[in-house]
């Protein structure tokens, strides 16, 4: 173990080199220009961590956390128009043996209805939440993640019921659970992807990694954790997948080599289903962008990442231009390469940097966003913008 960790730097360096080679080789290339137009964006009202899906009677639903509890609006003409706000999922209250009580906020909920031959339960809409002590450091009941369901497409929704459990925090250390992801494979399996710090917090450390959790009944009971993606002394977050060309996609955000948060994509072929964790040295850890986004000054965190017709697509929020001390300074940008461009299921030439709301974060902030795909090469950026849920329609093309 020991000559293990020592070569550890080693390796990372020259990871870090393999990225950066292959990243510049890739701008070095004529590529044509990645053009991205975006409308005036809608405001729906207060929240953030919106995240759209489109049902399968066509409708488009918009999930979103506003005061503690998770909501939902619809739209049943692609977005103009939306419905009035109703709660999937409410903050409510435990205790534990000794009657010490904490307020379970609902966070980061996600959604996603299985399809219309989902061997289990046909049709049903899921919402994966991520359940918080008010009090983050509470000993009375620990970082979850859970869902609920509807039946009914949307018309009633099921009480939460937790699919993982972290750890109660023991000595103001790291151990929490973040931001699921919800998946549904082609023979049915129900995924929840989510971060994780607990398996690390009692020998000190600070990591984190990208674990899932299925279910081979539509969602009535999920099984036992695994591992999909960890990098050795950096924290994998935030994953969002997108299933495309025969593999399977995550982007997560990451900080290996005293780099701050980018994103970093990992993949598979969709029938082996992360067989193997993705480590930091594999060969399926690619770096999307034609020009490095590693930063030791700026972060470049919470990546979404969609494909539409002819593009991949992705989006984070970065502080370049703003105080990096200040959580709160953030704004939204977005790449994207032709899908014509993967070779072996890996794309490196991710460009176009763009924003779909031209802001100063030092004034504003853009945070905690997503992209839909809408059809064509058409997406709406999903957004945070200064606490209130923004919708910004767009459209991807190339420009010779």
């Amino acid at each position: 173990m020991a000559s293990e960790n020592r070569l550890r730097p080693l390796l990372a360096v020259l990871a870090a080199l393999l990225f950066f080679g292959f990243s510049n080789l890739a701008e070095a290339k004529k590529l044509p220009k990645v053009v991205f137009e975006w409308e005036q964006p809608q405001i729906l009202g207060r929240g953030g961590y919106v995240r759209l899906t489109r049902l399968l009677d066509g409708r488009l639903a918009c999930s979103y956390t506003a005061g503690g509890n998770a909501w939902i609006r619809y739209s049943s003409d692609n977005g103009n128009l939306w419905s009035d706000a109703e709660k999937t999922a409410s903050l409510y209250e435990v205790s534990d043996e000794s009657g010490r009580s904490a307020i379970l906020d609902v966070a980061n909920p996600e959604i996603a209805q299985l399809g219309a031959d989902n061997p289990h339960h046909p049709g049903r809409i899921i919402c994966a939440v991520n359940l918080r002590p008010r009090d983050r450091r509470s000993s009375v009941h620990p970082y979850a993640i859970a869902t609920c369901h509807s039946d009914d497409n949307g018309a009633s929704w099921s009480p939460l019921s937790v699919c993982y459990l972290s750890e109660k925090w023991i000595e103001d250390k790291l151990k929490g659970c973040w931001e699921p992801f919800v998946q549904e494979l082609p023979d049915g399996t129900l995924q929840i992807y989510f971060s994780d710090e607990t398996p690390y917090y009692k020998e000190g450390l600070s990591h984190q990694n990208i674990s899932v959790v299925e279910s081979s009944d539509g969602g009535d009971s999920f099984g036992e954790p695994r591992i999909v993606s960890y990098s050795w002394g950096a924290r994998d977050g935030m994953p969002s997948l997108t299933v495309c060309d025969g593999y399977m996609y995550m982007a997560l955000e990451s900080n290996p080599n005293g780099y701050r948060l980018h994103p970093q994509v990992v993949f598979c072929p969709v029938g082996e289903n992360w067989k193997e964790t993705v480590d930091e040295y594999s060969s399926r850890r690619f770096n999307p962008f034609a020009t490095p986004v590693e930063s030791k000054e700026d972060t470049y965190g919470a990546p979404y990442l969609i494909h539409t017709d002819n593009f991949f697509v992705i989006s984070y929020q970065t502080s370049e231009g703003a105080d990096i001390k200040v959580p709160s300074q953030r704004v939204m940008e977005v790449q994207a390469c032709p899908r014509a461009e993967a070779r072996k299921g890996v794309f490196r030439t991710m460009r176009g940097v763009s924003r779909p709301l031209d802001i100063d974060p030092r004034e504003e902030s853009v945070m905690w966003n997503s992209l839909f795909h809408l059809g064509k090469d058409d997406i709406m950026a999903c957004c945070q913008y200064n606490g209130q849920v923004t919708l910004v329609r767009g459209k991807v093309r190339l420009e010779n």
